[in-house]
């Protein structure tokens, strides 16, 4: 993540509409781009204005805002509860459709990987731990560093496993950025193509727009 982008979201002196020009297509274009914000908002502690703008998006009468601010609230997860996400993984019957899937999934899977990553430290056996833990690595991303830390007491009561997250945190993070892979060839889940709006390659193309 950019620090700049980390920064204006830690700093409470910045104000909320230099916040938001970082939303602007000018600056994000991507689902990267998207990610990373509603990341950074995420890591700040305080998402208030992100959820404002996340309101207004979906309240617009322009689909592709609509279809934004569904994205944006999918990648800010913060609260669910588990779903069964099978039906979620079907086609839907049309590419609106799709994408308003596409961002229920991304909660659930933050919902998800809180799971397991807490039933890893909970599992009764090292066994069902080792388990947890290979389903966390199907599910997690980035979104986790707002979270993930070793419980209190688990060095005293689970030392085996603290060892085993210490040695296998690199394949956590590998894990965290797998599932970015087509993100950043991407806005609101389709390719990003020259002179389509808004589905830019290139920003100085939005002021032609």
């Amino acid at each position: 993540m950019e620090q700049l982008t980390l920064m204006l979201h830690r700093v409470p002196s910045v104000s909320d509409s230099l916040r938001r020009e970082q939303i602007d297509l000018l600056q994000t274009r991507t689902d990267k781009g998207l990610l990373e914000v509603a990341l950074a908002s995420r890591l700040s502690g305080d998402t208030t204005w992100l959820k404002s703008f996340i309101r207004e998006d979906m309240a617009s009468v322009v689909t592709w805002r609509q279809q934004r601010g569904q994205l944006l609230d999918g990648y800010l997860g913060v609260a669910g509860s588990l779903i069964d996400t099978s039906d979620l993984d079907a086609l839907g019957h049309s590419l609106r459709e799709d994408r308003k899937r596409n961002a229920v999934r991304w909660r659930c899977r933050e919902v998800w990987a809180r799971h397991w990553w807490d039933q890893y430290w909970h599992a009764d056996t090292d066994e069902e731990a080792y388990a947890a833990w290979v389903l966390l690595l199907q599910i997690v991303d980035r979104r986790a560093h707002a979270w993930m830390a070793i419980p209190s007491g688990m060095c005293d009561e689970q030392p085996r496993r603290v060892a085993h997250y210490r040695l296998n945190y690199d394949d956590l993070v590998r894990a965290m950025n797998k599932v970015e892979k087509k993100l950043d060839g991407e806005f609101l889940g389709r390719s990003a193509f020259d002179w389509v709006h808004p589905w830019l390659k290139r920003p100085d193309y939005v002021l032609h727009c």
